[in-house]
């Protein structure tokens, strides 16, 4: 394409715009679509690499603006989803030259550092959401409110992470347990009237409607005991439903937020 005239100090001036890197065309096609936040890692990684050899003496060739568009993309749709700023606002690489060069830059080192500068919080915050799964199955496990706290937060990140059906059920299935997990927490024996059974833990709903049945009792709290109780079939149905969607397992992270929320302030209310 064009040469560029290179104003940095840090390296032999012989070797300014000497490297060359031409992609075939349709280049990128095997590279991961960034559904998964290992495969967006992957691109943002990608990404960060091209501009960089770019800030560095790379000359700019067509192929290698369409491999940045295309990845581009990528990059700010899956972002995008996951409420993460793009750290590569450039709509193609010339842009991105015209941003870095001299006088904004005057040496490699300095364009190196304000890569790093701009990508390590993504990919960062990308390494966190990443390592938030927690072990859904915590056997022997007393449950918390600090439990429960973990649990949602990794509720949390899975909603942000979720894109297709198996995702979005996983969702239903995480915020069900949310729900166990906080029932486990308040339900007490003495909720459970007189003569009868007592729910094993394994039969989680009908520890969860008593529950509801003992700490919102009482004519003036039946809207709330509804709420409560439409919270775990939202749950349910997002869990096994196949024509859900993305809008139904927000629903019920939110709906499951509130009810350990107010479960929460009734245990306050009443110790």
């Amino acid at each position: 394409m064009w040469a560029r005239s290179v104003t940095d100090l840090d390296i032999p001036r012989w070797l300014s715009s000497v490297v060359v890197i031409d992609r075939r065309p349709g280049v990128g096609s095997d590279e991961p679509d960034g559904t998964t936040v290992d495969g967006l890692i992957f691109l943002v990684e990608r990404q960060r690499d091209l501009i960089t050899a770019v800030a560095t003496g790379t000359r700019i060739t067509p192929a290698l603006n369409e491999e940045y568009r295309v990845r581009r993309g990528k990059v700010r749709a899956a972002l995008g989803r996951l409420r993460i700023g793009d750290p590569y606002p450039w709509p193609d690489l010339d842009s991105w030259w015209g941003y870095c060069a001299a006088p904004r830059f005057t040496t490699y080192r300095q364009r190196r550092a304000y890569v790093s500068e701009v990508t390590s919080p993504v990919l960062d915050e990308l390494g966190r959401r990443r390592s938030s799964v927690t072990d859904w199955h915590l056997e022997g496990a007393t449950e918390s409110w600090t439990t429960v706290e973990a649990r949602l937060a990794s509720l949390k990140d899975r909603f942000d992470t979720a894109l297709e059906l198996d995702d979005w059920q996983d969702v239903g299935r995480r915020a069900r347990e949310v729900l166990i997990a906080a029932t486990n927490v308040v339900f007490d024996e003495g909720m459970i009237g007189e003569g009868e059974a007592t729910p094993q833990e394994a039969n989680a709903k009908a520890r969860f409607d008593a529950v509801v049945e003992a700490l919102a009792e009482g004519s003036s709290h039946d809207t709330l005991r509804q709420l409560m109780k439409a919270a775990w079939e939202l749950a349910q149905k997002v869990t096994h439903s196949d024509g859900i969607t993305r809008v139904d397992a927000f629903a019920a992270t939110q709906s499951t937020i509130v009810i350990v929320r107010t479960l929460q302030e009734i245990e306050r209310a009443i110790t």
